[in-house]
């Protein structure tokens, strides 16, 4: 379990001792949009640009500034190695991962490294408002259904607070706990899949995933079509947090959920053809909390059924 806080001042490290890692593939335009806002609000931050187009078609326009390091990707990959291509050639202190179409404010790099300044805490990330909702502020996710839908929570209080699931636009950790984890699963593909599952697995390894108070970040509307929510890639994610975290019953409950959508054949023969049974046994041998206490502790209720105790439900055994 980590240490706890003795302080109750956390007091964040200066922005000069961290590293916004930025990826994505086609977009060049909101990705140099992004690149280019956060440079401007975050003085002294390294920027870490992770070209994942195949054909190096990213269009980023920003090699002159000397805060930002560049990395061409020329394989297909998924966000989570992406992201952790960025960290191995990264160099502050604390990593924050960004999505592409991130949108900041003066200060909420202090915000977020003054939560990571608690050693309890393990990832830290802002208040999100969508564009479709441009009053809102969201501090993270939920899952709403055993086919692990994600619901929004909002936030609601003037402090920081603990949250299941920060979202994948942008959340940060110090660099000694992203490396102890060793970094997200590389196998997932999506930007929220990799997000999640890396929350999850800190929550079970004893650490706390936090929304900071302070300012929060917008996100640019897509340019393009919003992306399926039941794509194939999508399906895929699902089902691999699924088989490295769930307990047997929860799991079939998800497959049973997920079965009738049509990219789930292919998903789940990837998943099978891939390390995820591996990668739950070593996931249980370091976790001191099992995804029954996860559900327990948010009261997360997706999965009440015959085959879940009440308790696990946030009811009354």
């Amino acid at each position: 379990m980590p240490p706890q806080s003795s302080s109750p001042r956390a007091v964040g490290v200066p922005a000069a001792r961290v590293s916004i890692v930025l990826a994505g593939g086609p977009g060049g335009a909101a990705l140099s949009l992004a690149a280019g806002q956060l440079l401007a609000v975050t003085p002294g931050a390294e920027l870490v640009l992770v070209d994942g187009h195949p054909g190096g078609g990213s269009g980023w326009r920003l090699a002159g500034s000397r805060r930002v390091r560049q990395l061409r990707i020329c394989s297909p990959l998924g966000m989570a190695a992406l992201w952790n291509a960025g960290a191995s050639i990264a160099r502050g202190e604390v990593l924050m991962f960004a999505g592409p179409r991130l949108l900041a404010a003066r200060g909420w790099v202090a915000a977020l490294t003054a939560e990571l300044a608690q050693p309890a805490v393990g990832a830290a990330g802002p208040a999100v408002t969508p564009p479709a909702c441009p009053g809102a502020r969201i501090a993270g996710l939920t899952w709403a259904s055993a086919a692990l839908d994600a619901r929004r929570l909002r936030h609601r209080e003037a402090g920081p607070q603990p949250v299941p699931l920060l979202t994948g636009h942008c959340l940060a950790l110090r660099r000694e706990v992203f490396g102890a984890l060793g970094g997200f699963d590389t196998a997932l593909l999506r930007r929220g899949g990799a997000a999640a599952e890396l929350c999850l697995r800190l929550w079970r390894y004893g650490f706390q995933c936090r929304v900071a108070a302070g300012p929060g970040v917008t996100v640019q509307p897509a340019a393009g079509p919003a992306d399926q929510p039941a794509d194939q890639a999508d399906l895929h994610d699902r089902l691999r947090l699924g088989t490295v975290h769930l307990a047997e019953a929860r799991l079939a409950q998800l497959v049973d959920a997920l079965g009738g959508r049509p990219a789930f054949a292919a998903a789940m023969a990837r998943v099978a053809d891939g390390d995820a049974g591996q990668r739950r046994a070593v996931v249980r041998d370091r976790a001191i909390h099992d995804d029954a206490w996860f559900l327990d502790r948010f009261a997360v209720t997706a999965f009440c059924g015959a085959q879940q105790p009440l308790a696990d439900c946030g009811g009354p055994p």
